[in-house]
Formats: C-alpha cells, structure tokens, sequence
C-alpha cells in the first residue's frame, strides 16, 4: 500500500568536471533544479496538505486519488529501476556491482513466486498473501520514512556552508517524524492496515477526547523541538521547506481524516520520487532532454501496467482495473491470473524497495564518483 527512496549521503563529495563547485552553488536557496520545478514535484507536500483537506471537504478525494494513483504510483515504483538501467552514468556502477542491481532483485522475484506456487507450507493462498502484505506493510513504513532523510540530505549537501546534527541523527528524527509518529496517529484512530485485517486488536485500548487532545499537543510539541533541531546553522530555503511539508505530513495522521491522510502521504512520496529520478535523468540524458518531457514518458509507460500490479492486497474488489475494464475483477477471480498478477504486484514492490537503495546508497564511494554529480547539478 505504501511503497520509499533510502537514501544515505556520507564521505567527501568528489570532483566533476561536468558540474559546477559546490562552494558556489547557482541558487543560494538551495533548490534541486529551480523553484517551480522543486515546488511541483519534492515540496508538493506544502500544496497537496491544503488541497487534500479541501477536496476532501468538497467530497472530489476519492477522484482526485484514483487520478494520481494512475499517474504516477507505478511511475513512482519503476522511477529508480528505469534510471538504474537507462541512466548512462549508472552504467558503470551497474557492471560493477551485479548482485546488488541483478541479482538481489531477481532472486526476491524467485522467492515470491516459489511462495505462491509453492505446495509447501500447506496454507491457503489468502494466509501466504497475507504475509507478503505483512512483510510490504512492515518495509513499506521504513521506506517513507528514509525518503524524508534522503531528500534532506540531498537539500544538505547542495548547500555546504550549512551545519547540523550528524547524519545519524538526522535519520533518526526523520524516522521518528515520517513513521512512528503518523504510524501512532493512524493507531489511535483504529485506521492502521493490521488494524483493519484483524492483526492487531487494541480494543482494550481506548482513548477519549482528552486524552486525543493531549497526544495531537504532544506530536506538536515534538514538531517544534524537531523544527529547533533540524534547522541548522545557515539551512537553505528549499532545506526549510521541505522540513515544513515533513512537520505537516506529521500532525496530518492526527488531524485530518483517515482517507485524507493516506492521500496526502501518498501522493506526496510519489510525487517526490518522480521528481528526483526525473530530474537526474534529464542530466544524464545525451540529449539534454527536458525534465518534464522525460517525467511524461515514464507517466505513459507505466498507466498500462496499472491495472495488473495494484492488486497487491488481499482485497481487490476497489481495484482501478474494476473501474476501468468491464468484467476485470471476475476475471482474476474466476482464473489462474490472480496468483501471478499477485506475484508481480508484490515482486515489483519489493524490488522497488531495493533498487531505491541501490540507486540512491551514495555511502558507496563508487556510487557518490559515478552518480553524485547528477543529483548535484544545475
């Protein structure tokens, strides 16, 4: 349901002849590629946060969701196996290190399907489908929650005049503000996936309006210390920003509404992950291409795979290939497709998650000579 880019910015930052010194950065704001592009795509947080509570006054959330999810959740999911595999100055990297970017990936594609197709264990297909759910559950609240430090990082290290807590530091409060905190909003509402698959039963757990009041003040007492933490010596307006949208996807699990929310912070991270593949991309292309132009390619690509791969619940009867494709949900039922269509839904997740760590791993020094630049560029 959730899918995240991990990203880990550590060592010197080498030389390129092919960018411009990072002591004298284009932008004194620190921006990625320039306002508009930053805003539409790794900021989106700051404009989705009031047009996610509007529409969902105005009862268009539903549609407005169906939209993105078709736009750009699979784009989002093969955003860093696409720049991986096309982008040439991972080409390199690639070579060098095929288990990492072949071989992991391949084998968790295996381990999928031999699980379902498997005769062993004995279980239905719902109770081993039900594991892979909990495993992407579990992975996925990781993987949201790493991006927020990754895109930090990254707004970090375009501005090297800027000072702060240690990376480590950084990744633990982004951990904290971008999963155990949402995560425990989600809870007290009784909204979280376990809660609503029967996993995790907390009735015995209640929690009355004041003591609901006093958590929300809680989360924005946190919200402020983190704000005085994480705003170091001379941070830059972009670095700012993207913080503010992290503090507003925080408070958002415990005051807007639980459709409203799972809008918000997916939409969000897609958006973000478009946009940084997206942009890297148009860099290393030969050609100079246009980052919107390589965005719309990798858009219409992927809306045709839509209908196979968003069936990675137990659940598919609010499926976009039901509302799209007359008879598509009798169709997976009533044949041997729902298993591998299963199979490729969680697979690709999966693999999503590990080439996000592949593609965007810069504590590897080969990685940060080969790759580094592009994320570093004007």
């Amino acid at each position: 349901m959730i899918d995240v880019l991990k990203h880990r910015f550590f060592g010197t930052i080498p030389k390129h002849k092919n960018f411009k010194s990072l002591e004298q950065p284009d932008s004194a704001f620190g921006f990625l590629r320039n306002p508009t592009w930053d805003f539409t795509w790794l900021l989106c947080g700051l404009w989705l946060f009031p047009l996610v509570i509007f529409l969902d006054w105005g009862e268009g959330l539903e549609t407005f969701f169906l939209l993105c999810t078709l736009l750009f959740w699979l784009t989002h999911r093969f955003s860093s196996l696409l720049l991986a595999f096309t982008s040439p100055s991972y080409s390199s990297v690639r070579k060098a290190q095929p288990l990492r970017f072949l071989g992991v990936p391949v084998l968790v594609i295996l381990f999928v399907f031999i699980w379902l197709y498997s005769p062993w264990p004995t279980w239905t297909l719902t109770k081993k489908i039900l594991i892979l759910a909990v495993i992407d559950y579990a992975w996925a609240l990781y993987h949201f929650a790493i991006q927020h430090y990754g895109v930090l990082r990254l707004y970090q290290l375009r501005n090297p005049m800027q000072q702060g807590l240690s990376s480590s530091q950084q990744q633990n409060w982004c951990l904290l503000l971008g999963g155990v905190l949402p995560w425990l909003g989600e809870l007290v509402q009784g909204t979280t996936w376990l809660q609503q698959e029967g996993l995790l039963n907390l009735t015995w757990l209640s929690f009355d309006t004041a003591s609901i009041w006093t958590l929300r003040g809680a989360v924005c007492l946190i919200s402020l210390v983190a704000w005085r933490k994480l705003t170091a010596q001379n941070c830059s307006l972009a670095y700012k920003a993207y913080l503010l949208s992290l503090l507003l996807l925080t408070n958002a699990a415990w005051w807007i509404s639980p459709l409203a929310f799972l809008v918000l912070i997916s939409v969000q991270h897609w958006l973000v992950a478009v946009g940084i593949a997206g942009h890297a991309r148009s860099i290393d292309s030969p050609k100079n291409q246009s980052c919107w132009r390589v965005v719309i390619i990798w858009v219409l690509w992927t809306i045709v795979a839509v209908p196979f791969l968003e069936i990675d619940s137990v659940d598919v009867s609010n499926s976009l290939g039901t509302e799209w494709i007359p008879g598509w949900q009798n169709f997976l039922m009533e044949s041997s497709w729902l298993t591998f269509c299963l199979g490729l839904a969680f697979a690709s997740g999966f693999v999503h998650y590990l080439m996000d760590r592949a593609v965007y791993r810069f504590s590897d020094p080969m990685l940060r000579q080969q790759v580094l630049r592009l994320y570093l560029s004007d």
